[in-house]
């Protein structure tokens, strides 16, 4: 899962680009500790696996990736166990 890979990199090379988006640029230190900070709030708010829908608006690539990320922490989303360019992709943001 992509989300461990994160944590890894975030623990060996934390000054390391993780994400850049037209909006911002995230070491691996940063993205995982926003990362951290919304899947704390998205639990608080109820948001845990089996428990339905999750739909959030975002307003930039970087909270795409960061929510991402944090519903995989969840344990809500993941992408499938064979296809590792979906974990990459999904990772990035993309699609």
């Amino acid at each position: 899962m992509f989300d461990a890979r994160i944590r890894d990199h975030a623990r060996w090379s934390p000054r390391a680009l993780a994400v850049i988006t037209p909006g911002a640029r995230a070491s691996y230190a940063r993205f995982d500790a926003d990362i951290d900070r919304l899947g704390t709030a998205l639990a608080a708010l109820g948001v845990h696996p089996g428990r339905g829908v999750v739909s959030l608006r975002l307003a930039s690539p970087y909270l795409t990736c960061v929510a991402t990320a944090a519903l995989a922490r969840l344990g809500v989303t993941s992408a499938p166990r064979d296809d590792e360019s979906a974990s990459r992709e999904s990772a990035l943001g993309r699609s």
